[in-house]
């Protein structure tokens, strides 16, 4: 039993601390992405080694949304609430949603 809340309470932790630390990535990123997209409009003909960096840019800036978005998926799961149930009470009434 005291084993179960110490992991739970560590749960609610993590939660936070993810919850937190992708907010806060979250904004700077936005800020990189703008920038960078800001760039590629300004210039017209930018130097190879400036395309390829603004490209590399992006690249990441999206890398690091899908794993902050995947933290936060994460974190946000809800444990499935069990219960006893009769499997075949349970199938009687989804065939009768499938049948009318």
């Amino acid at each position: 039993m005291q084993e179960t809340r110490i992991r739970t309470k560590m749960m609610e932790v993590i939660e936070h601390i993810a919850r937190g630390l992708g907010h806060e990535l979250r904004n700077p990123l936005g800020n990189i992405k703008n920038a960078a997209y800001l760039l590629n409009m300004t210039l017209k003909n930018p130097e190879p080694k400036a395309k390829e960096a603004l490209e590399v840019l992006e690249r990441n800036v999206a890398k690091s949304e899908r794993i902050i978005g995947s933290l936060l998926l994460f974190v946000n799961q809800k444990t499935p609430n069990w219960h006893k149930a009769d499997v075949n009470e349970v199938l009687k009434r989804a065939l009768s949603r499938i049948t009318g």
